[in-house]
């Protein structure tokens, strides 16, 4: 076998141990919660945050749209209630453009659900409570995380 491909396979292994690691866990952060929104500032902070919790919701934002500011409390309550289980992020386009650009964000605000690294579903504008929660707890089963309707 060829060095690259010894090494391919090596990563791999490693990325299995880590998803076996965290699935392990009674938790799904590795990170001690904030209970709030973590303001990202470059794509190294966002990748942290995807290695430090299974489940990961970024909400891309422009500090002037109005639907962005009426669904930012929505976001903080949420980061509140599911901050143990799950990371939340707020991106502002404007000074992170290439995040946007790496999630394919055509318009603010755009909520994405990242579940061990890949992208699993978005909802793009302002949403209502119900639809959010509904979409957190959809996001956290499909992890394994436990919810307050499953047992922990």
């Amino acid at each position: 076998m060829a060095s690259r491909e010894i090494e391919e396979i090596l990563e791999k292994l490693k990325e299995k141990i880590i998803l076996e690691t965290l699935s392990s866990r009674s938790g799904c952060c590795k990170t001690k919660p904030s209970g709030r929104p973590v303001e990202v500032r470059s794509l190294r902070e966002l990748q942290e945050l995807e290695r430090g919790c299974r489940v990961l919701f970024i909400m891309f934002y422009s500090p002037t749209c109005p639907y962005c500011r009426a669904f930012a409390p929505l976001f903080a309550e949420a980061a509140g209630i599911y901050g143990d289980k799950a990371a939340f992020a707020r991106v502002n386009v404007y000074e992170l453009p290439e995040a946007a650009a790496m999630y394919g964000v055509m318009g603010v605000p755009t909520t994405i659900a990242v579940v061990d690294g890949r992208p699993v579903f978005r909802l793009v504008g302002l949403v209502d409570p119900e639809t959010f929660e509904e979409a957190i707890l959809r996001a956290l089963e499909r992890a394994g995380c436990p919810t307050a309707l499953q047992p922990a």
